[in-house]
């Protein structure tokens, strides 16, 4: 009887410890996916500001002028679209996080399970599409010409 008792000690603790481990998991998952939707967010947000921010001071100095910046991106993908003129973040998000609303001229939204972050720059043509993603990614922005009102911008990678 003494080996049972030890026996069934043992299982009733693995157990325990088993049940413990799976409520912890279950708690700890979504907060741990929330923080990285939140981070992706001020990741985007932050470097759409960096962006625009380069953007517009290179229209406001002479034709030719260019700046080369320096992105780190964990989440998401960018993209430069150079029909509809605006720069777009977004990432699949793995939380229930929701988002909505608009700081310095950029627009932050979720829907569906993606957040997407967006810009128009007022008086900027870009003129070429550019998609970047995770890494780290060097842009040069460049101011190529002004035609009938509008900042050409040229923006590779």
């Amino acid at each position: 009887m003494k080996g049972l008792n030890e026996f069934m000690t043992l299982g009733i603790i693995v157990l325990i410890s088993i049940t413990l481990i799976t409520i912890s998991i279950n708690y700890i998952k979504p907060i741990i996916e929330r923080s990285n939707d939140n981070f992706a967010l001020n990741e985007g947000l932050s470097n759409l500001i960096l962006i625009k921010n380069t953007i517009e001071e290179i229209s406001s100095e002479s034709q030719g002028s260019s700046r080369t910046i320096k992105l780190r991106s964990y989440y998401g993908v960018y993209i430069f679209d150079s029909l509809s003129d605006t720069i777009n973040f977004t990432h699949v998000k793995s939380s229930d996080v929701s988002f909505y609303g608009n700081r310095n001229g950029i627009n932050v939204t979720t829907s569906g399970n993606v957040i997407m972050i967006f810009t128009k720059i007022d008086n900027i043509d870009i003129m070429n599409s550019l998609v970047f993603t995770k890494g780290d990614n060097i842009l040069k922005i460049s101011y190529d010409s002004f035609d009938n009102g509008l900042v050409k911008i040229n923006i590779t990678s």
